[in-house]
């Protein structure tokens, strides 16, 4: 079966996106280049394709290799569309706009903004030149102001370098690419985070898999050590081999650049170059008054139109509510004691009690006296007239309801002057808290018309006892005291006797009348001192709620000191870790480095032998072609001189035969000769 990592050239994906070209592919995604089938215009296409759990058969849809790896294909599927999401709802110009994320093919895809223009590296090497420091203020600026919107989304990028930024075309603007990359990554399953690291450009809490290390100080490090390379033309040294010895060379320190950028600004690139997270700024703002001291405290940017625009961090509407009530109030404002109104929340009475917010008005009951046989006096129906406008007024108490802690208090109103009675709202079960909609205005309304008639019914009764003339029925019907009722002739009293009575009924109306001031002395004597007691309860729940809420901030405290420690124990574990395993690299590279100085000598101790045997051998060889020729030429010159022998023997044998043969013709002349 064949596989592709990619989608096809013209594919369509939900019949909006027509896939152009392929643009680059990754650990975790490929990228595309696509026509919006709707509006018309290019856009970029990220896939979620993790290389090493997924694979794509003869079908356009995305397949995990094995059930093993299914809940992490998923786990890693969703964090995918989650930051998707969330990178969406920014609206920068140097943070790639996200138009959409859909579901196909059994996997997820992100529509991005498609920014024409080149990375920074290419950039960087089409200038031929260091960029000035204008042009990195600019740059930075942009860069430091979507690092600062995106962190206050709880988002790092956690891979900031020349590759990941783009220079728009149009007007050069850098535009960072690739937002979370890392975390996109399978290997952040179950709480841990893939290397997925750059090098020279990757802290080295970058290279731990605890991600909870890295912070806004990761992304620090990445931009840092994208300024360093563009100052020097190359990327720091890896930070793994920084931990034990820093041989990096500071931006300060970097030969050449004197006078042409700010110190401060170098000495800000070292500081985010740091090998330790805590030594290095903990936030963007902190690290751009080191870079930018003079810039402002907000991050500006350019809006549609060219105008600065200001990002301030904003706050959910819930988080600024105060614990103000909710409930409505029959009344729209204050009013004057005088008109005996319930005063709105936090207003002060004319008796100067301050009922809490949510006050409700009642009043007590006073019993009036029954009058006797002869009618009550003027002056009993004066104190009965005034027990009861009393019981109406002055006599009234006030409950304070707080619905913060659901306290209730019994006051007091102020002055003889009638308070307007609210009735009290109904208190829900289940907790302090008065419903908003449990008494309508027109209920509360109706109640205050009924109290308002009683109070009035009342003083007119109270009237008309005073005003009334008593009728002699009445007086009969009221019997007199045995003691007093007829003379000692058995006659009916005399006026005397009656004028006593009447001075004995009134002195017994007067006598409850201080009764019932004494009753009503005591309930407000009772009254105050509940409502002092409410008081100190209050006082003492708020010092409690104080001693709780001081108790919570010492163990958030105490928490967050914890938190702190472990946080540098797991760093400095980390980076003992770290130096443990560069020293363990370092030493294995040393052992290495020994062993091939050692291969290297024994092969050079060999080549010396061989080189030795070599010339033996040719040495050996020359003297034996020496000797040989040494002999060669003694043959040489043997065979000469016995050529030469043999030729001499030869010319003295022929000089021999020549004088025989002379010799005997000289003997064959002379025998001629003596013959003849």
């Amino acid at each position: 079966m064949a596989y592709q990592h990619t989608l096809t050239l013209g594919t369509v994906l939900i019949e909006d996106f027509r896939i152009l070209g392929h643009l680059g592919s990754g650990g975790f995604a490929n990228t595309y280049l696509a026509l919006d089938l709707t509006l018309g215009r290019e856009v970029a296409i990220k896939e979620y394709f993790p290389s090493e759990l997924a694979i794509r058969a003869n079908t356009e849809k995305v397949e995990v290799k094995s059930k093993a790896q299914e809940a992490q294909f998923q786990w890693a599927l969703r964090r995918f569309v989650r930051e998707a999401k969330t990178l969406a709802k920014f609206r920068h110009p140097s943070v790639v706009r996200v138009f959409r994320v859909f579901n196909a093919n059994d996997t997820a895809y992100i529509v991005l903004e498609f920014v024409r223009g080149s990375n920074m590296e290419t950039w960087l090497k089409g200038l031929g030149r260091r960029p000035t420091q204008d042009e990195l203020d600019v740059l930075l600026s942009s860069l430091l102001d979507a690092l600062e919107v995106v962190h206050s989304a709880g988002i790092l990028h956690r891979d900031i370098k020349p590759a990941n930024i783009y220079i728009r075309a149009a007007d050069q603007t850098p535009v960072l690419l690739d937002f979370g990359a890392a975390r996109y990554a399978s290997g952040d399953y179950a709480g841990t985070t893939a290397a997925i690291v750059s090098k020279g450009y990757s802290p080295h809490e970058a290279y731990a898999t605890d991600s909870r290390l890295q912070g806004p100080w990761t992304d620090i490090y990445g931009l840092a050590a994208t300024v360093y390379r563009a100052l020097t033309g190359s990327a720091p040294l890896e930070s793994t081999t920084r931990v034990l010895e820093d041989n990096c060379i500071p931006a300060v320190s970097i030969p050449g650049i004197t006078g042409e950028y700010r110190e401060d600004f170098l000495r800000a690139i070292d500081d985010g170059l740091r090998v330790m997270p805590r030594d290095r700024p903990q936030s963007i703002g902190e690290w751009r008054q080191r870079l930018m001291p003079d810039s402002s405290t907000n991050p500006r940017v350019l809006d549609a139109n060219g105008d600065p625009t200001t990002i301030q961090e904003w706050r959910p509407i819930s988080d600024l509510q105060s614990d103000a009530p909710t409930m409505d109030r029959p009344w729209s404002g204050s009013r004057g004691s005088s008109g005996g109104a319930a005063p709105s929340s936090g207003a002060k009475q004319s008796g100067g009690s301050s009922p809490s917010r949510g006050a409700v008005v009642g009043h007590s009951r006073v019993q009036m006296p029954k009058s006797g046989s002869g009618g009550p006096s003027r002056s009993q129906s004066d104190m009965a007239g005034a027990g009861a406008t009393a019981g109406l007024t002055g006599a009234g108490t006030t409950r304070l309801m707080d619905r913060a802690d659901d306290d209730i208090v019994d006051g007091r109103t102020s002055g003889g002057r009638s308070a307007a009675p609210t009735p009290e709202p109904r208190r829900s079960r289940s907790s302090g808290i008065v419903s908003r909609s449990s008494e309508p205005v027109s209920n509360r309304t109706f109640v205050i018309g009924i109290v308002f008639l009683l109070a009035g019914t009342a003083a007119l009764a109270g009237q008309w006892l005073i005003t009334r003339k008593p009728s002699q029925p009445a007086i009969e019907i009221a019997a007199p005291a045995p003691e007093t009722a007829r003379n000692a002739g058995g006659a009916v009293s005399s006026p005397p006797d009656e004028t006593k009575r009447q001075r004995e009924a009134a002195e017994r109306a007067a006598a409850e009348a201080a009764r019932l001031a004494e009753v009503e002395r005591r309930k407000a004597e009772a009254d105050r001192v509940a409502l002092a007691n409410a008081e100190a309860e209050k006082r003492a729940a708020e010092a409690e709620a104080q001693r709780v809420a001081a108790a919570e901030q010492r163990a958030k405290e105490q928490a967050e000191k914890k938190a702190e420690s472990d946080r540098i124990a797991r760093e400095t574990a980390e980076a003992e870790r770290l130096a443990a395993a560069a020293e363990a690299e370092r030493k294995a590279a040393a052992e290495k480095r020994a062993r091939e100085i050692a291969a290297a000598d024994r092969r050079a101790k060999e080549e010396a032998e061989r080189k030795a045997e070599a010339e033996k051998r040719a040495r050996e060889v020359a003297a034996a072609e020496r000797q040989a020729k040494e002999e060669a030429e003694r043959k040489a010159e043997a065979e000469k001189r016995a050529r030469e022998l043999a030729e001499a023997e030869r010319r003295s044998k022929e000089e021999a035969e020549r004088r025989a043969a002379a010799e005997k013709r000289a003997r064959e002349l002379a025998e001629a000769e003596r013959r003849s």
